[in-house]
């Protein structure tokens, strides 16, 4: 997989999927296009469409798919919250 970064975030192609390991309170800013988001042990569905944002509330793995080219921005927790 090969993932293009510019000064906005990470740009997805059609199609393309972006693993996170252990992702939890970590932001996820559609900035555009439209994301899919499924998380271990999680039966929703979560939908992101350009100037949404998801903060991931589950442990293990979270895919991120985009339905159509999309650009990203993956931020961590902040320090002031805990796990």
């Amino acid at each position: 997989m090969e993932l293009n970064v510019n000064n906005a975030g990470i740009f997805l192609a059609e199609a393309q999927t972006l693993r996170v390991n252990d992702g939890f309170l970590v932001s996820v800013d559609c900035v555009d296009g439209c994301l899919w988001i499924t998380q271990d042990n999680d039966p929703r569905d979560i939908i992101l469409a350009g100037g949404e944002s998801f903060i991931l509330d589950r442990s293990g793995v979270a895919l991120l798919f985009a339905c159509q080219p999309s650009t990203i921005a993956v931020r961590e927790p902040s320090s002031c919250m805990s796990r």
